[in-house]
């Protein structure tokens, strides 16, 4: 039995950097694909361009002139949870990773 639970115990020992190496192999990846995907759009179109494309439109509305109450209405329908995570969601970045199809 003590060998059963040694061998259990070496194969952890050897499993957990191998999956740390792959955790952050695949952040990498990710992370570099999502850098790579920024730089393009920036190419396409810079910010400041953007911004003002978007400003130009006939139905723009500043943020300080929207109602509360809409405000309220928009975060309650499309982040439910956004006063627990304060911007920054793990879970749904994770579950986008997951189902990035691309």
């Amino acid at each position: 039995m003590r060998t059963i639970l040694k061998g259990i115990g070496k194969l952890f020992c050897a499993l957990v950097p191998v999956l740390l190496v792959m955790v952050l192999v695949v952040g990498g990846w990710f992370g570099i694909r999502g850098y790579n995907m920024y730089q393009d759009a920036i190419e396409d179109m810079p910010i400041r361009e953007k911004v003002e494309t978007i400003r130009d439109m006939d139905n723009f509305v500043e943020y300080e002139e929207l109602p509360g109450i809409y405000i309220d209405a928009v975060i309650s329908v499309e982040d439910k949870r956004v006063e627990e995570h304060h911007g920054v969601d793990y879970l749904a970045i994770c579950r986008a990773a997951w189902n990035d199809k691309c």
